[in-house]
């Protein structure tokens, strides 16, 4: 990355957090509205047939982050800290020039919650920072920038965190640091617990959802349950998961009707599209310099 740096584009990388990839327009879904991810789409590239090659929150950010498979950056597993004898993008495009900025989960710095990032080898050649190591709270969430004060928010997180970004574009075109920009912000939804606004919820109605492909048939499912808890729990019920679905437990090997199935998929589509500059898993967006 030794080219002129005058003819190197603003980057603005974004990811969101456990996004169905056909929870969104571009991809056919009839009922979801997401104006800006397809037209990103359709101004773009769209990698239609991208698949994830370990589909885990920190091993993918390391792969990420390091273009390497997720063993070869040591990081085998949710919430272990990353080796920072490697070689980082941030890195890269920093020694050709860019003005780097991170916004929101980095998830990279082993357990703490939400957790300071410290500027410096844990998060390299970062410019500019507003974020936290991990968690996910929507309606009151923390971050930090370079310093160990936390900030606390009230406001709606793709919300601060869209403004956080264009705050760190905004000072790298001011000229704090020549050159092109580098924009990663991560963005928390649609990730468990689903808290939102409510204006997002009434977004859809059930009658109006697509199921996706793969909702099971109840009765089914009932069956594959009571036969997982018997052969992982010793048929203990009170050992295995239950259903999250209509802010209610099911018992364990009671299955979702597909009403309920409507309803949750209708309340948290207006979650995910709440981050409405993402796209399903990440999005790259090149601006061009005038």
């Amino acid at each position: 990355m030794t080219a002129d740096k005058t003819h190197r584009p603003n980057i603005i990388f974004i990811y969101s957090d456990q996004l169905r990839a056909d929870a969104i327009g571009c991809a056919g879904n009839r009922v979801v509205k997401t104006p800006h991810i397809d037209r990103l789409a359709h101004e773009g590239v769209r990698f239609e047939n991208a698949c994830i090659s370990y589909p885990l929150c920190t091993p993918f950010r390391a792969s990420l982050l390091t273009g390497k498979y997720a063993h070869a950056t040591g990081v085998y597993s949710n919430h272990f800290p990353i080796s920072t004898d490697q070689v980082f993008l941030s890195t890269l495009l920093n020694n050709a020039g860019y003005c780097n900025g991170y916004i929101g989960k980095w998830h990279l710095y082993g357990g703490p919650k939400p957790g300071f990032v410290p500027p410096g080898k844990d998060r390299p050649d970062c410019d500019h920072f507003a974020g936290f190591n991990r968690g996910h709270e929507s309606m009151r969430s923390i971050f930090y920038r370079d310093s160990e004060q936390p900030y606390y928010s009230r406001r709606y997180e793709p919300d601060y965190r869209t403004d956080h970004l264009i705050e760190c574009m905004e000072s790298c075109i001011a000229g704090q640091k020549t050159g092109p920009f580098f924009g990663y912000i991560c963005m928390g939804p649609p990730h468990f617990p689903m808290d939102m606004p409510d204006y997002w919820k009434q977004l859809y109605h059930p009658d109006d959802v697509q199921l996706p492909h793969g909702v099971p048939n109840p009765e089914r499912q009932r069956e594959v349950r009571q036969r997982s808890v018997q052969r992982e729990f010793g048929s203990d019920a009170t050992l295995a998961e239950s259903s999250k679905i209509a802010q209610r437990k099911l018992p364990v090997g009671e299955a979702e009707t597909e009403a309920e199935i409507r309803e949750f998929i209708a309340h948290t589509t207006g979650w995910s599209q709440t981050s409405a500059i993402t796209s399903a898993t990440f999005s790259i967006g090149w601006i061009k310099r005038d």
